[in-house]
């Protein structure tokens, strides 16, 4: 799984009115699929997801967020499941519009958390405020 910021994952989604999020959407689940061994069609849910107006990808969302938790339970890691919320976000889009960007940053947090654990926490970059590595010279 690639690790995305997910205030940019979030910005983007917002930016493009939705289209990206249907990128994202085809790029998580296909991650999702090879990190877990899972068969998972991502291309056919970003279809289904037009087709049916969005109403596929609550569904697709709510199953991800159930699979990163499963995924992340069976490697010992206590993880709460926020099925639910996505579930009840997703379900929410339909009368708000905005509430899907309350789900695309519940299941990123969680697909970060599922990279962390499959690759290990990303490296936290130097800046000017941190203290540089030690020089080996």
């Amino acid at each position: 799984m690639e690790r995305r910021n997910t205030f940019t994952t979030v910005l983007l989604v917002a930016i493009t009115l939705g289209v990206y999020g249907l990128v994202w959407l085809y790029q998580t689940t296909r991650e999702l699929a090879e990190a877990t061994g899972r068969k998972l069609h991502p291309a056919l849910d970003v279809g289904l997801s037009v087709v049916t107006l969005g109403a596929w990808g609550v569904w697709a969302c709510f199953r991800n967020a159930e699979i990163v938790h499963d995924e992340l339970s069976s490697r010992g890691v206590t993880h709460r499941d926020r099925s639910l919320p996505v579930l009840v976000f997703g379900l929410a889009t339909f009368a708000t519009g905005l509430s899907w960007l309350a789900v695309t940053a519940i299941l990123q947090e969680d697909f970060n958390e599922l990279a962390d654990e499959l690759t290990g926490p990303a490296p936290i970059p130097e800046g000017p405020f941190r203290t540089p590595a030690p020089n080996a010279f």
